[in-house]
């Protein structure tokens, strides 16, 4: 059954079906998938034919395991973060198929645990439709951080540009930098990029222009089969989907206009030609757009685009790999400028080869465009070419402008090393005192710098690198404030794009056909499908039988006090029998009926079950027979005549040291997730008449003592702590 579950979970799969009944020919995906396997498990398969109350196959069950096996990978996470330095946190939200505001947290640390690789786990989603107000936020960013022991280790966070987000006086961010001043603000990275050159195109009206009709081409072929049939076969290529908020996406336009500009112009001239098969909108249309695609304009900005949007594709790229520091992306943020200052010094290049395309296409249309400016076409081309770029790299440099904050990334700049050697760069220094200085021995740190300044093996291409090296020749031990410095610049994220990629998650998890699930169901179902390489790993590492012990241990213990997970030992042996709770059943007539109807499986109908019958007929399904024992799924059902004793006896002795070492002896297994119950010899006799209450000044160890031979004889190993508990409802007859 665990398997199952995560298979289903780790494939974002359904798991119910609309007809779950015996009857049904599709019963769900968990279902199904449990009795395919029971054909090649003869236990599964006597166990899915014999069992009449627990089967495993309940809805309930499902989500047990679900919740259960991501408590498991939660669990690892905080293991995780507790051998970690330090912990940034990632936000963002979006709304789902049921317009339920979802918010998704993921955190960014080093795992020393395993390999020392950049990790970016993903938390669970939080419903948070009721109030998205940066104090309402801010209080769901408190609660994580206060769960996971991490109040200390928070050095930064990372959401978009919304306001309520980053407003650098009431949002989000201020209020979690108000009680950790450590937490410094990251503008994420992508969307900064994206909005420099959305801006950008919005500020000149002339390329606003041209990716309307670059975005206007797309939407004409996609509203017609007609049209993109046409489109297969002439061009054989189809126009990608562009999405407006991403401008990146814009590069995969150009790249397909670049490639297939003529193929596209063949076309609208066969439409044209063509005319009596086609309706008049799409005729005007292809006439529009080949007097378009011909003109100078158009290829000029086709071509300065070809040569701005590649580069800029391949920095989004960096940004969405969470192995890359922030410093390593602020780098390439640099090139990029550089590489628009290269371009910019180009424009004769570029206006020789936007000569040679011109002349290839019908000459005389392009220079009429050209005549929209007045004077040489070429110096105003110049300007405009000129205009372009400028805005660009002022928009890139304002956008970016904050990484002053974060000088101290500086200090492991490998190309620098040399120079650092003989001059130590002590601005930078201070800069990491300043804002982090708490987290380190800074005269050490200082020495260990200079120490890797000077050694040539401690230059890698990336300070990921150099943290994997010094761990591999355990170097860290000699340097660990050097490692310390290299673990906090891993550990500030420069994107969100890890809390982006778990929406994806979510659109196929709660989609038009799954989307009445619980939130906590949700939330656990994107745990086990984007930590799915996490829980590969696990149940890799530990193998398939310890990781299912591992899945019973954070199953039992996820919903009993701290007795249940005292550690385990057996010291007591009797023979005690407990026979008087069996006969008091048979005795009693409610009971009685109780019993021989679970046991026959044979009940009346609902019209015909009398009232005080009435809460065990509800329940029919949760009732069973075990040792001459009736069950209410794991407790055990206790006639009337047994109760005043019973509670009398747990409640009038106090939870004291002696009792919580006695406590400490007692295991059980426990499959459900609420109550426990207590096999005990309360009576020495079943004789009404001569009835002898074991006296209640005994200490309760005694009785302890005497239930543990019992609980000794289940063929089910203990796995909890016993812990007591009294379930007084559906108890009363």
């Amino acid at each position: 059954m665990i398997d199952s579950t995560c298979f289903l979970a780790q494939q974002e799969l359904a798991f119910r079906g609309h007809d779950e009944s015996d009857s049904s020919v599709n019963r769900g995906n968990y279902v199904e998938l449990i009795y395919l396997m029971a054909q090649r498990d003869e236990l599964l398969k006597t166990h899915l034919a014999t069992s009449t109350i627990f089967t495993g196959l309940s809805g309930d069950i499902q989500n047990d395991l679900i919740q259960s096996i991501s408590n498991v990978l939660l669990k690892q996470i905080e293991n995780e973060i507790r051998d970690t330095p330090f912990v940034a946190i990632i936000m963002d939200e979006t709304t789902d198929i049921v317009s339920k505001s979802q918010l998704s947290t993921v955190l960014r640390y080093v795992n020393t645990i395993d390999g020392y690789e950049v990790v970016e786990r993903f938390l669970g989603f939080t419903d948070v439709s009721e109030g998205r107000s940066a104090k309402a936020l801010s209080e769901h960013v408190f609660s994580f951080i206060s769960k996971y022991a991490c109040e200390e280790k928070l050095i930064a966070q990372t959401y978009d540009g919304a306001a309520v987000m980053s407003g650098q006086h009431n949002g989000l961010q201020s209020l979690v930098r108000s009680k950790y001043e450590n937490a410094i603000f990251v503008h994420c990275y992508a969307h900064k990029l994206n909005l420099v050159l959305k801006q950008s195109v919005e500020y000149i009206k002339d390329c606003k222009i041209f990716f309307s009709t670059l975005s206007g081409l797309s939407s004409f072929f996609s509203k017609s089969t007609k049209r993109v049939h046409a489109l297969d076969n002439v061009v054989k290529k189809r126009f990608p989907s562009v999405a407006p908020t991403r401008w990146n996406y814009n590069s995969r336009l150009i790249e397909m206009m670049v490639e297939h500009k003529l193929d596209v112009i063949n076309l609208m001239e066969s439409i044209i030609e063509n005319a009596q098969n086609w309706d008049s909108e799409t005729l005007s249309s292809a006439k529009g757009y080949v007097e378009i695609l011909q003109s100078f304009d158009f290829n000029f900005f086709l071509k300065l685009f070809s040569i701005i949007l590649p580069q800029a594709t391949i920095i989004f790229e960096i940004l969405q790999k969470k192995i890359f520091d922030i410093s390593y992306c602020s780098k390439k943020i640099d090139d990029f400028i550089v590489y628009l200052n290269t371009v910019r010094s180009s424009f004769d290049d570029i206006w020789s080869q936007l000569e040679i395309i011109n002349n290839e296409i019908q000459p005389q249309i392009h220079r009429s465009k050209r005549q929209r400016f007045n004077g040489d076409p070429k110096t105003n081309y110049r300007r405009l070419f000129f205009e372009i770029i400028d805005v660009i790299i002022n928009k890139t440099k304002e956008r970016f402008s904050n990484l002053n904050q974060l000088q101290f990334f500086a200090l492991l700049d490998f190309k620098k090393f040399s120079l650092y050697a003989n001059d130590f760069p002590i601005n930078l220094f201070n800069s990491l005192k300043q804002l982090y200085g708490k987290y380190f021995d800074l005269p050490k740190l200082r020495s260990e710098l200079s120490v890797v300044y000077s050694t040539e093996e401690f230059q890698k291409p990336n300070v990921h690198d150099l943290l994997i090296y010094l761990k591999t020749t355990n170097l860290d031990e000699n340097l660990p404030q050097a490692t310390q410095l290299i673990s906090l610049i891993l550990t500030i994220p420069a994107t969100s794009a890890s809390a982006e990629r778990s929406f994806s998650a979510l659109k196929r998890i709660k989609n038009s056909s799954r989307n009445s699930q619980e939130q906590n169901r949700l939330s656990s179902l994107s745990m086990l499908s984007i930590e799915k390489k996490l829980l590969v790993e696990l149940k890799k590492k530990s193998h398939d039988e310890i990781f299912h012990d591992e899945f019973i241990n954070v199953t039992v213990n996820s919903n009993t006090d701290p007795l249940s997970r005292l550690p385990l030992d057996f010291p007591y042996n009797s023979n005690t029998q407990n026979l008087d709770i069996c006969m008091e059943i048979k005795k009693h007539l409610l009971l009685r009926e109780v019993f021989f109807r679970v046991f026959t499986g044979k009940w009346d109908d609902i019209k015909e079950v009398s009232e005080d019958m009435k809460p065990y007929f509800y329940r029919k399904n949760e009732f069973s027979i075990e040792k001459g024992f009736l069950l209410w799924g794991h407790c055990l059902v206790i006639p009337p005549r047994f109760r005043t004793a019973l509670e009398a006896e747990l409640h009038n002795t106090q939870m004291g040291k002696k009792l919580n070492h006695d406590l400490d002896q007692l295991c059980m297994y426990i499959t459900g997730y609420v109550t426990y119950y207590v096999e005990m010899q309360c009576f020495e006799s079943v004789d009404e008449e001569n009835t002898a209450y074991i006296p209640i000044e005994n200490d309760i160890s005694v009785i302890v003592k005497l239930l543990y031979s019992e609980l000794k004889k289940s063929s089910r190993q203990p796995k909890s702590v016993f812990h007591f508990f009294i379930h007084h409802r559906y108890w009363v007859t």
